[in-house]
């Protein structure tokens, strides 16, 4: 019993490490810091923002809600 927790412990540290290694890395090569400009990059002119073109077969397109923010 006392391997498996030590075992369960290294992978646990490892994954800690790996974790905040990312989040490091994320910070320091600027990943976060325009969340706009990346969440904004996927549309073009054929799909404006809060216009839905696309849906299942099944499903018909809904219309965009209104959000209190604009």
């Amino acid at each position: 019993m006392t391997n498996t927790l030590i075992f369960i412990w290294i992978v646990v540290l490892m994954l800690a490490f790996s974790s905040v290694a990312a989040l490091i890395w994320a910070v320091a090569s600027g990943q976060l810091g325009e969340f706009q400009k990346g969440a904004t990059s996927i549309f073009d002119d054929d799909e404006p923002i809060g216009e839905i073109t696309d849906s299942f077969p099944s499903n018909h397109p809904q219309e965009p809600k209104a959000s209190s923010h604009e």
